[in-house]
């Protein structure tokens, strides 16, 4: 008897430390890219430079994934018409769809247009 209350109480033990546990992996894997999609875009808007060139913008956004698209299938800057030698790329952090940044380059490669949903 002894024996098996012993047991009893490491199971439930081990389930009272697991769920919890298990609670709090699952909302820092669901929040995290939430954060950091605020804090790209809270950078893009206040301390990216103007003439930012493709090249630093990549090297400082490493963890998103990034595709040219046309502006059309910009969600916030779909009315923009792209003049002659711009492309449009568009950030997604950690590849998520949600909140993407898209980023308008000159043919020189500098910024020239920033849409995002943060302001």
């Amino acid at each position: 008897m002894k024996r098996a209350t012993q047991w009893t109480l490491r199971v439930v033990a081990t389930v009272v430390l697991a769920v919890p546990m298990w609670w709090m992996t699952l909302g820092i894997f669901i929040a995290m890219p939430y954060g950091v999609a605020i804090w790209t875009s809270d950078w893009i808007t206040k301390t990216m430079p103007p003439k930012e060139t493709r090249e630093t913008v990549d090297r400082r956004l490493w963890y998103c994934t990034s595709r040219p698209i046309e502006m059309k299938e910009s969600l916030w800057g779909h009315y923009y018409e792209l003049q002659d030698g711009e492309y449009c790329i568009q950030y997604r952090v950690f590849g998520l769809p949600m909140c993407p940044i898209d980023i308008v380059y000159g043919p020189d490669g500098d910024t020239r247009m920033v849409f995002e949903s943060y302001e």
